[in-house]
């Protein structure tokens, strides 16, 4: 910018032209040399990652009909625990929780 004479401002090749605003307000990106606007790519894996977190958010944390046959089986006396089943269930998610926590060691 060139101040000079009287008031008077001029534009020179310092000066660098903000970004336009379109009507919501927001900046729009400034064209490349080839008169093209920048663009926003997303890679691949983060696309994958998105697609894995949608089937997630579409799967119900309780399984209802799971929830029902085991009700059904408990009120009619049917429902059997396994204890010996159930420990080592436990003792093998343990072990895998130390296992994958010391891997970042």
């Amino acid at each position: 910018m060139k101040i000079g004479g009287k008031g008077k401002v001029e534009q020179t090749g310092y000066v660098k032209k903000a970004p336009k605003s379109d009507a919501r307000g927001t900046k729009t990106s400034p064209q490349n040399s080839k008169g093209e606007s920048d663009k926003k790519e997303i890679s691949t894996k983060a696309r994958d990652l998105n697609a894995i977190a949608e089937l997630l958010d579409a799967v119900p944390e309780i399984r209802t009909e799971m929830v029902i046959r085991l009700k059904e089986e408990i009120e009619r006396g049917n429902y059997d625990i396994d204890a010996e089943k159930v420990a080592e269930g436990m003792i093998e998610r343990a072990l895998e929780h130390v296992l994958s926590s010391n891997k970042a060691v």
